[in-house]
């Protein structure tokens, strides 16, 4: 299928984080515990001022008012559901239920300062998981300040979940490239995404229509109000970033410290961000082969320049995509789209580098894709044998569908396709004729692409890395000027987000969330 980048990235990874992004180990006790459903009864706990829980319908404030039954659940973490509208524009109708997670602080030494909420990114990273990692990518002041708090947004994990497809059907739509872009290839691509799409549409449910940002940052205040915050405090990476903008503009008065880490720009359409995110990997996919080539000699595939080094990608994507490779798995072998996303998978993290210097030299040497394949499967949150741990792709593709207007016409589609070869010439091919999907989604976007200002908001912290590949650095930089209390902090360096990659970016961004101070304009770690 064409290649759909979590989009705004995954979650973040810390030195000792899995390679994976969004994919620490299964919280199975919380699972069991906290399973979240679509029912006409809430999650809220008896208390003063809240509402019944068994009552047929609520109010606004009912949601608002509710009190979150917190139960241990695994390491050291507490749980709980909380109880939202499906849809916002009639909370008096059907509730939803979102998993919650939290590690308390224990520190009695220092001033305790509410909860600290967080989103690792996706759309469609769990927040539950990613929680436990949260301590590595923030300093100990911060740790031992607040309470620290995620969740899964609605679609997401064991929120209401989305669900199309079984493993077997997923992997053949993940593999899925066709033929050319002709007018037959465009038509056979339409009826993928078509099938995709009503398979959505019929396993998840009503609840499909309503797993927008939009509503989840409403959601967000709800939970303020439950975690017994005045200001909602929040750490937000990757599309997490969406979210903080978005909350900032719907409640600015609400926004207390907040940071956003490898910025989305809620201005910039769909096909402008797919475009800035392809020559973002180019670059970044030629700053690895020169790295190869320099760092890694001894055992590099790439000789000469890094034009060659590209083409020598560029050799195992065709390869790949005339007869799939060999793998090590049986059953399995490596498609074109699942090398085009190991090489992507790498790009987010240094960390991984190694790993496709030897992964290609393995497919171009010796037509071997396993390593690809393990970068790949990493990527896609998928085990060995091809199973996937978690609904984070289908997730993905739904609410990035709800999120932003696609023209799916074929005259924009083209022309869009041509920019991509221009800008990205070895793996801009593979962004193109990509809005189909969301050009045939059942249910219309709700968010018209836009700056945001945020009047009246606090001060919002804006960290940029200057390599990162799926949220440029321009990216932050627009966003901290269209935010009216936006500065920007620049982290020097390579990698998807900056917070647990570098002690200056970790000792500037908790000094904001301790004591509230604003860095130097133009500070630069």
């Amino acid at each position: 299928m064409i290649l759909t980048l979590p989009a705004c990235g995954d979650a973040p990874k810390a030195p000792s984080m899995p390679p994976s992004p969004g994919s620490p180990p299964s919280t199975s006790a919380y699972a069991a515990s906290a399973s979240a459903s679509v029912s006409g009864s809430g999650a809220a706990t008896l208390g003063k001022d809240a509402p019944d829980p068994n009552a047929p319908s609520w109010t606004e404030q009912d949601y608002y008012n509710q009190v979150l039954d917190w139960t241990s659940c695994s390491d050291g973490e507490q749980c709980a559901k909380i109880t939202v509208p499906m849809n916002w524009a009639d909370p008096g109708g059907q509730r939803i239920q979102l998993a919650m997670a939290r590690i308390v602080s224990t520190d009695k030494s220092v001033k305790h300062l509410g909860s600290l909420l967080t989103n690792p990114g996706g759309p469609g990273a769990s927040g539950v998981d990613f929680l436990s990692y949260m301590p590595m990518l923030l300093s100990q002041d911060v740790v031992d300040s607040y309470d620290l708090v995620s969740w899964d947004t609605r679609g997401v994990g064991e929120s209401v979940p989305v669900k199309c497809y079984d493993d077997t059907q997923l992997n053949q739509f993940f593999d899925y490239w066709p033929k050319s872009f002709d007018d037959a290839g465009l038509a056979e691509m339409t009826k993928v995404d078509q099938d995709f799409a009503a398979a959505c549409k019929q396993n998840t449910g009503p609840v499909l229509q309503y797993v927008d940002s939009e509503s989840t940052a409403k959601d967000m205040d709800v939970m303020r109000a439950a975690l017994g915050d005045q200001k909602l405090n929040y750490v937000g990476f990757s599309y997490g970033t969406f979210l903080g903008q978005l909350y900032a503009e719907d409640f600015p008065t609400k926004v207390g410290r907040m940071i956003l880490d490898g910025v989305v720009d809620p201005a910039d359409s769909s096909d402008q961000d797919g475009y800035n995110q392809a020559v973002a990997f180019e670059n970044e996919a030629r700053t690895f082969v020169k790295w190869c080539e320099t760092k890694y000699a001894k055992s590099c595939p790439f000789k000469g320049n890094v034009d060659k080094g590209m083409n020598t990608i560029k050799s195992v994507f065709d390869a790949a995509g005339a007869k799939p490779l060999k793998t090590d798995y049986t059953g399995r072998k490596l498609s074109l789209t699942d090398a085009v996303t190991g090489v992507i998978e790498a790009m987010y993290d240094t960390s991984m580098w190694e790993d496709l210097a030897d992964a290609i030299d393995s497919a171009a040497e010796d037509s071997d894709g396993t390593q690809l394949m393990d970068l790949a499967d990493e990527y896609y949150d998928r085990d060995s044998d091809g199973k996937f741990k978690d609904n984070m792709i289908e997730a993905f593709d739904a609410i990035s569908c709800l999120d932003s207007p696609t023209d799916a016409s074929r005259a924009n589609m083209d022309a869009w396709a041509a920019k991509l070869k221009q800008g990205a010439p070895v793996l801009g091919q593979y962004f193109s004729y990509g809005q189909g999907l969301c050009g045939n989604w059942p249910y219309p976007a709700t968010f018209t692409p836009h700056a945001i200002a945020a009047n009246g908001a606090a001060p919002i912290m804006v960290v940029g890395t200057t390599g990162d590949p799926a949220t440029p650095y321009q990216q932050a930089v627009k966003v901290a000027g269209q935010l009216a209390s936006g500065f920007l902090v620049t982290y020097k360096g390579e990698g998807h987000t900056a917070l647990g990659n570098n002690t200056c970016i970790n000792d500037t961004a908790g000094a904001f969330l301790v004591k509230g101070t604003v860095p130097a304009k133009g500070t630069t770690c």
